[in-house]
This record gives C-alpha cells, sequence and structure tokens, in this order.
C-alpha cells in the first residue's frame, strides 16, 4: 500500500481520492511492489554482510586475546547455552 498519488490509468484498490489534503492510500502497481520487494531483499542482503563481518570480527577478537592458548574443545548443541548468548 501506498500514499503516493495513483499513476495514470491507475485501476487498483482505493481509500478515498487523492486530492493531497485528505486521506489516500491504494495498492501499488505490479511494477512498485516488485521496485519495493527488490528494495527490502537488497537491505536484507546488506544487513546479512554487516551482521556477518560483525560476527568475523568478534571471533577475530577472542581468538586473539586466546594468543597461543589452545581453543577449547568444539562445543555441542547439549552443552548449554552458547558463550556471549544473553541467559534465556
Amino acid at each position: 500500500m501506498t500514499t503516493y498519488p495513483p499513476p495514470p490509468g491507475f485501476d487498483g484498490h482505493e481509500t478515498g481520492t487523492w486530492d493531497g489534503l485528505n486521506y489516500y492510500e491504494r495498492s501499488c502497481t505490479d511494477e512498485e511492489a516488485a521496485l519495493l520487494d527488490a528494495h527490502e531483499q537488497a537491505g536484507d542482503a546488506a544487513d546479512r554482510q554487516v551482521e556477518e563481518q560483525a560476527r568475523d570480527n568478534w571471533f577475530a577478537l577472542i581468538r586473539s586475546e586466546l594468543g597461543s592458548a589452545a581453543p577449547p574443545r568444539a562445543r555441542s548443541a547439549g552443552d548449554g547455552p552458547m558463550h556471549g548468548a544473553p541467559p534465556a
């Protein structure tokens, strides 16, 4: 849905009549909806990239703090709460 004025020839769902003053809402055209979906997906991909970099930085910091100390054994799913995760 959008509150922007309709494009010429619009025949989708509208609430009210767009006059720039009163409340108006309409469905998006197929092209508008596809653009909004693509924009959201691009944002999701960018967010994931930022989170992946934050993860890599966090574990690199831990690795550097441990230095030459042997890393702890790998944890399994049944080992309890993960380190760094808030308690349940």
